[in-house]
C-alpha cells in the first residue's frame, strides 16, 4: 500500500497519475477533519483547483504541481510519529502560539513554513515546550 509520500512523488516517467492524486487529497481531508476550503487556504491554491484535482480520475499530474500535497503529506507523517489519530486533527486545526497564531495546517505554503511546523513537532516529541 502505498503511502501519502509515496502518492505525491513522481513516477519514473515524471507525472502522478490523477486517480492516487485525488484519493491522496481525500485522504488528507479525511485525516485532519477539514473542509476543502480550509485546505485550500493552507496550501496557498484555489478551492476550485482543489475541487478540480480532487475529483479527476484520468490524466497525469506534473511533480512541481504536486509540491503543496507533498508538503501535507510530510506533515501528515511527522505529526502521525508525535500525536495520536485524534490529537493529530485537533492539533494541526487549532491556532498555535509559536506558529504566529495560525493552525500547523495553514502553514504549507513554502517549505519554509512547513519546516516550522515540523520543528514544533520534533520540540512536542522530545520534551520541549511546544
Amino acid at each position: 500500500m502505498k503511502t501519502l509520500l509515496d502518492v505525491f512523488n513522481e513516477t519514473e516517467h515524471g507525472k502522478v497519475p490523477a486517480k492516487e492524486v485525488s484519493d491522496g487529497i481525500r485522504e488528507i481531508l479525511k485525516t485532519v477533519d477539514i473542509s476543502v476550503r480550509i485546505l485550500a487556504n493552507g496550501l496557498g491554491i484555489s478551492e476550485t483547483q482543489l475541487n478540480r484535482m480532487a475529483s479527476k480520475k484520468k490524466g497525469f499530474y506534473r511533480a512541481q504541481t504536486l509540491m503543496p500535497f507533498h508538503r501535507a503529506a510530510r506533515l501528515l507523517k511527522e505529526a502521525r510519529q508525535s500525536l495520536t489519530e485524534k490529537g493529530l486533527s485537533f492539533w494541526l486545526n487549532h491556532p498555535h502560539p509559536y506558529l504566529n497564531n495560525l493552525p500547523p495546517i495553514m502553514c504549507l505554503r513554502s517549505d519554509q513554513e512547513l519546516d516550522r511546523v515540523i520543528t514544533q513537532l520534533g520540540a512536542m516529541r522530545y520534551g520541549f515546550p511546544a
